[in-house]
């Protein structure tokens, strides 16, 4: 560290331990290691997880850096992943969407009155293009499965069933992502029956396009391909199941284009946001997932389907047995049944239906368009104007904020919550107003260098407390070296409540709460 780095601190005006101190989650302990994301998590004047639920989880992991505070007040936000539509749809939606929906939909991809116009296209026409997809994508794994197999030198029976591997005309579920262990590639073959069933129904056939790569290093990866590949061999299952090696682009553009449905396994809560199942949504491909990463909030009840009820075990075993039990219900008693659902003319009206409610109210807000607007609008314009601010008169700013973090930080041992009186506990009426009243000390500090924070919400039986929500307490007078600061509490729920009492640094030009990490807690 000293040989890089000596020179950077000496510019920087930082004593070494003071430097290395930046760099750990508990600053003081000399005997924990320098961390890198530490560092960055603790000078970045913002910081974002890539969906709802991973920003949830990025939170709980970084909670030791802010002791005390609850999960949800922790300064972390998130903006979810999108993907670049143009990229992955197919030539024939493509031209589809522009007869239907006019040259808009690609220069404001992220415009949710252009989607609208989706339920102008008719059944037949978006059905029949997103035939045409099914169809290409079927030819091309035929054509790689024989490369593949040409390769390992196969018997001239085995280059026929590729050539007859897979149907065009039945529901075809894509699966096409790296084959990391949590992502759980074979969770169906835990109940390989059923799978079998599924297959090879006579009167409701389904076929499963696999793709994808293991890290070189991951073993357990490499296994569920292995397990994929020989279950489908050895149950005689190959024209049905089937398994493309040599992932890349154009077999993933291949795969979300002509999937009928996009299968998405994760162990929950480990997605942090996926994008494999955004793409087959410009194509009229319907997700299959469970309420994990993006799905999470990206789920509705008439565009696709939820693996479960985003339960969370701490038993993995336990949780893939239920997960994939959930799943093949799901296969058996909907989705397969309403893709088979015909009229007299032949179309699958009420899947078509589905189809366009996916297109309608998901493509927009899981594109790249809508993803770059909120980091401009949220992070980029703000830290761009806050940067402006800072540097005016030679940093004036800039040197004043440090200086005064500097005083806060050398009297911060002096804050403290001398005493708390409230009515706060026990049940409480909904919409109920509850006083309180805080006192503190604040040793040479102001009220003006402070804010006192409640934090309050229903209690969990554990004690802690669930969905929190905060209110800034007022300043009302000083006493005998006490200030005194009151506030009403509104009970948003009927319950048991509980409540926290902090005192935390303010000054206007910090851009995220908390990110001094001092909180001083009754």
């Amino acid at each position: 560290m000293q040989k890089y780095f000596t020179t950077m601190v000496k510019d920087l005006g930082l004593e070494w331990n003071e430097f290395m101190g930046k760099g750990r989650v508990h600053p003081a302990n000399q005997a924990e290691p320098f961390n890198v994301a530490a560092l960055a998590l603790r000078h970045a004047p913002r910081r974002n997880a890539v969906s709802r639920l991973h920003r949830r989880v990025t939170a709980h992991m970084l909670a030791e850096g802010w002791p005390g505070l609850p999960d949800s007040e922790i300064p972390v936000d998130s903006i979810t992943n999108g993907v670049h539509m143009r990229g992955w749809v197919s030539m024939e939606m493509a031209e589809l969407l522009d007869r239907y929906l006019g040259v808009r939909w690609q220069r404001d991809v992220s415009d949710p009155s252009v989607w609208d116009r989706i339920r102008a296209i008719p059944d037949e026409e978006l059905w029949r293009t997103h035939e045409r997809q099914r169809e290409r994508l079927v030819a091309f794994a035929r054509r790689m499965l024989r490369q593949q197999l040409t390769r390992l030198h196969a018997s001239p029976q085995e280059l026929k069933c590729a050539d007859e591997a897979l149907r065009t005309d039945i529901l075809t579920v894509g699966f096409a992502r790296r084959f990391a262990t949590y992502k759980r590639a074979t969770l169906l073959l835990r109940e390989p029956e059923r799978l079998k069933a599924l297959l090879l129904n006579e009167r409701m056939p389904v076929q499963i396009v696999f793709s994808g790569k293991a890290h070189p290093r991951d073993d357990a990866g490499k296994a569920f391909i292995r397990d994929l590949v020989q279950f489908a061999k050895q149950e005689g299952l190959t024209r049905r199941l089937v398994f493309l090696e040599d992932y890349d682009l154009e077999k993933a553009r291949m795969l979300v284009r002509g999937a009928d449905v996009w299968l998405n396994t994760p162990r929950r809560p480990l997605e942090a946001s996926g994008t494999s199942g955004m793409k087959v949504l410009v194509n009229g491909g319907l997700n299959v997932s469970v309420l994990d990463g993006w799905w999470a909030e990206g789920f509705r009840q008439d565009a696709g389907w939820a693996v479960g009820d985003g339960e969370e075990y701490d038993d993995f075993e336990y949780q893939d047995r239920i997960d994939a039990a959930s799943l093949f219900s799901l296969l058996e008693n909907r989705v397969v049944p309403l893709f088979y659902q015909r009229g007299e003319d032949g179309l699958p009206r009420e899947w078509i239906a589905w189809m366009k409610s996916s297109m309608r109210h998901l493509t927009a807000p899981f594109s790249t368009a809508r993803m770059v607007k909120d980091y401009t609008e949220r992070y980029y314009v703000p830290a761009t104007l806050q940067h402006g601010k800072m540097t005016a008169d030679e940093c004036k700013r800039a040197r004043e904020l440090a200086a005064w973090k500097q005083k806060v930080r050398n009297a911060w041992s002096q804050v403290q919550v001398a005493t708390v009186t409230s009515d706060l506990g026990g049940d409480v009426a909904v919409g109920g107003k509850l006083p309180l009243e805080v006192t503190v000390r604040l040793g040479p500090l102001t009220p003006d260098d402070v804010q006192v924070i409640v934090y309050y919400g229903t209690l969990r039986p554990d004690g802690s407390i669930s969905g929190g929500r905060h209110q800034v307490l007022t300043w009302s007078g000083v006493a005998d070296g006490l200030h005194q600061y009151r506030g009403d509490i509104s009970a948003s729920s009927a319950g048991s409540h509980g409540f926290q009492v902090a005192v935390v640094p303010h000054q206007d030009d910090i851009l995220v709460p908390h990110e001094m990490s001092l909180m001083a807690w009754e």
